[in-house]
């Protein structure tokens, strides 16, 4: 019998999330969940093995599945057509499901598709698909890793929140965007690169991530969203490029192992408690003389103020009794020496590889010092030319 396909996107989302704890402290307004076919177009409801599935004139998507399902091989043709998509909701708490293999012919995968399945391990993605819809993995809590296909231009608001299993995930260089709360604590992940494609990181998005150690922002970010990195308590190096014009409030409050940052002199602003409880803050360095500094004691209050004499960063440091530095106006590097030790030698090495390597970050300055080739990039033939001054 031919039925008409009705979105009921509300009612399962409340459904579905009613017993899921709520992680995120700034809620916006849900981004619509992308529904698989035509609001009006007629399907025919099927079954095939454990699946549910809506039948439409020229293609196939799976609705649900046994409950008691633990593994899933999603065929890609059922009744001579294609499958080519997962509805919204489709496995949300199916939580004896440990693993899923979906074909090359599926080509969407809707919001919430395998939220709360606390039991999944193991999944491969499809090359087909283009995008990583909200809250699609929300709370797979024993989900370990994940490689997000070739292809993908967005990762979804919540997309992995609370995969507190995570330890890995690898994001291509064709995403653009990271959605608020995406990795929202992945309390296990500890090291991710963001591609220079990535133009947007929504609030929130690595939050509570607290094995993280260290973070290369892209080029290609103009600004940092709010709480993005709170409470990121391994965190020990971020490097900000000189895309970035702003810093939102809380970005980095709660970031207890972080040592050292530069803010560039591209930054023109720093939200309200951006560094608040760094606990482990040695100094700030502010390159922008006229940079404004939310007015409050609690924007950085631990760490000595560096910036440049008669600037905000000064006027701040004074107004709350926070040591200062003033910087020189032109500071004179050694090219190859990273660590600032006035050697060049092994160390800086290690420090230059490992940066490259992403198991940690150089910052802003050190960054400097191992563009040996000035090309404003750190690469591998920057290692071959420190390795020829080292040799020397």
């Amino acid at each position: 019998m031919k039925v008409r396909k009705v979105i009921s996107g509300i009612m399962a989302s409340a459904l579905l999330f009613s017993s899921i704890p709520v992680y995120m402290s700034n809620i916006v307004p849900a981004v619509p969940m992308t529904a698989g076919a035509a609001d009006d177009e007629e399907y025919i409801t099927g079954t095939y093995e454990t699946l549910t599935y809506n039948k439409y004139s020229d293609h196939i998507e799976i609705s649900s599945c046994d409950k008691t399902a633990e593994t899933i091989i999603i065929p890609d043709m059922i009744e001579n057509l294609p499958v080519t998509g997962i509805e919204n909701f489709a496995f949300g708490k199916y939580t004896n499901l440990t693993s899923i293999t979906i074909p090359e012919s599926v080509t969407s995968i809707g919001g919430g598709a395998f939220a709360s399945c606390r039991n999944l391990t193991s999944i491969i993605l499809p090359d087909s698909i283009a995008s990583i819809n909200d809250s699609t993995f929300l709370d797979c809590t024993n989900l370990t890793s994940i490689t997000i296909p070739d292809g993908v231009t967005s990762i979804g608001h919540e997309a992995f929140s609370a995969c507190t299993s995570l330890t890995s995930v690898t994001i291509p260089d064709s995403v653009t965007s990271i959605g608020n709360s995406a990795f929202h604590s992945c309390k296990l992940l500890t090291s991710i690169t963001i591609p220079d494609s990535v133009t947007s990181i929504g609030h929130d998005a690595f939050r509570n991530c607290q094995s993280l150690t260290a973070v290369t922002i892209p080029d290609n970010i103009t600004s940092i969203s709010e709480y993005v990195f709170c409470n990121c308590t391994s965190l020990t190096s971020v490097t900000i490029p000189n895309s970035v014009t702003s810093i939102g409030g809380y970005s980095f409050l709660g970031c207890t192992s972080l040592t050292s940052i530069t803010i560039p002199d591209s930054v023109s602003s720093i939200g309200y408690s951006t560094f608040r409880d760094c606990t482990d803050l040695t100094s700030v360095t502010i390159k922008n003389p006229d940079c404004e500094i939310y007015d409050s004691e609690y924007t950085i209050n631990n760490g000595t103020i560096c910036g440049y004499d008669n600037s905000t960063a000064q006027a701040y440091a004074e107004k709350y009794g926070y040591t200062f530095r003033i910087l020189s106006e032109k500071t004179e590097y050694k090219t190859g020496d990273v660590n600032a030790d006035d050697e060049i030698g092994i160390a800086d090495l290690v420090l230059l590889s490992r940066h490259i390597l992403a198991e940690s970050a150089l910052t802003a300055e050190q960054c400097e010092r191992a563009d040996l080739i000035r090309d404003n990039r750190i690469d591998v033939f920057d290692i071959i030319e420190l390795k020829k001054l080292i040799t020397q």
